[in-house]
């Protein structure tokens, strides 16, 4: 695939992951999916109008060098099944083979072209995923995460088709910063052996806009699986997701609060939204339990002991700078700061717990505000990651310590806080 048309095809991959999650780009697939000729095909003023409608946004040379990959060969518009090739650019080598390994595990039938929903779901281990192995969350909630995201309701005819198995990959890739700790998500919770060690690949390329093959992953590269590698799908954590945590619970944070000189606590509690934006929940999560130590100053990365020093009654509570105190300042779990993870959670109610950009885009720390009112102007600017779920009475009373320009009046503090699931 020429420069031109990968680097304009990643800049629209980026924004649709920033807009919808780590699963908007099975989402848009999906969408175009349902949308498509019995061809599979696009006129491309439809084409075009749906990837806008999804967030993308480029200039008019981007558009052309996206329309000209997701092109359809030898006919007018464009294909689906070659943008969805196209957008796999994403994985590549030991990524793009730990995801054929894991489809050819899931597909019986490799040229079926889709995976039954009720095997996949019965499949997921979230035992083995990095997250769970290493504390950072339960595994009942990354199930229920991925039972939510593969659902009856998502795909209500029972089967999950191959494009959107990929698509999802393709959009975790975006957010996982290094080829280990995908390669060790897909293995560890599809049971795939070979977890320690390098997963080689030869000749591994993303699609391009020139497929023939009736199977989406029949045109890769593919490993040859021996039998011995793969483990007995019957020994499952899927199924006890199914029998034993459904609806399964989120992980859920609190912040015990004073208010003055009173002495007593008040509790907000927090529900975190890892499936949409994972690594700005485990940010606040660690801040608030204080697992990580020390920042790079020295200073606690924790929450207790900071003063929500900004209360603007009717719009928001803000707190959370562990440097300095006075919201000059903050630093987060993987440094002074990181980028705008996604803007798929709307600022439409009051709960809503969302970053503070301190310095523009892409300026998160660990300062964050609550909402005590709809704010639709702070949608696509600050990161949603979560919802207040109880302590309704203390996020009103904390508002009642505000003033018009947002200086409190009273010394309203984070006592203690934690992780409660």
């Amino acid at each position: 695939m020429p420069l031109a048309q990968e680097q304009a095809l990643l800049k629209a991959c980026r924004q649709v992951i920033t807009r919808h999650g780590y699963n908007g780009l099975r989402a848009l697939v999906k969408s175009l999916q349902a949308q498509a000729s019995p061809q599979g095909t696009f006129d491309l003023a439809a084409f075009r109008s749906e990837l806008r409608r999804f967030g993308v946004s480029l200039t008019e040379n981007e558009w052309v060098e996206v329309l000209t990959a997701s092109g359809a060969q030898g006919a007018p518009g464009a294909s689906l099944r070659v943008f969805t090739g196209a957008i796999l650019l994403t994985l590549r080598g030991p990524r793009l083979d730990a995801v054929n390994r894991a489809y050819e595990l899931l597909s019986p039938d490799r040229l079926s072209g889709s995976l039954s929903l009720d095997l996949l779901l019965s499949s997921y281990n979230a035992d083995g995923h990095p997250w769970v192995l290493e504390k950072r969350t339960a595994a009942k909630d990354l199930l229920g995460q991925f039972c939510t995201m593969f659902s009856r309701s998502t795909n209500p005819d029972g089967l999950v088709s191959e494009e959107e198995f990929y698509a999802y990959y393709a959009g975790l890739s975006l957010v996982t910063d290094n080829d280990a700790e995908f390669v060790r998500t897909v293995t560890g919770t599809w049971k795939l052996s070979g977890q320690g060690r390098d997963l080689e690949t030869t000749g591994t390329t993303p699609l391009s806009g020139t497929l023939s093959k009736t199977s989406l992953a029949a045109t890769f590269t593919r490993s040859n699986l021996a039998s011995s590698e793969l483990v007995n799908l019957s020994i499952d954590g899927g199924k006890q997701y199914l029998r034993h945590y459904l609806p399964g619970p989120r992980t859920t944070v609190f912040l015990d609060v004073s208010i003055g000189n009173t002495g007593k606590l008040h509790r907000i509690v927090i529900e975190l939204l890892y499936d949409v934006a994972p690594k700005t929940c485990e940010n606040f999560r660690c801040l608030c339990t204080g697992e990580r130590g020390t920042c790079r100053r020295g200073l606690p990365l924790h929450y207790k002991g900071t003063r929500f020093h900004r209360i603007v009654p009717g719009l928001l509570v803000q707190s959370g700078d562990i440097v300095a105190n006075d919201g000059s300042s903050g630093e987060s779990i993987y440094g002074k700061s990181f980028d705008d993870e996604c803007f798929a959670v709307p600022h439409d109610k009051p709960g809503v717990v969302s970053m503070v950009n301190m310095f523009g885009p892409n300026t998160n720390s660990s300062q964050f505000f609550i909402t005590t009112a709809a704010a639709a102007y702070l949608n696509d600017r600050n990161v949603a990651f979560g919802h207040v779920t109880d302590g309704w009475e203390a996020l009103r009373l904390i508002e009642g310590c505000g003033t018009e320009h947002g200086v409190p009046f009273e010394d309203v503090i984070i006592q203690d806080c934690g992780q409660l699931q």
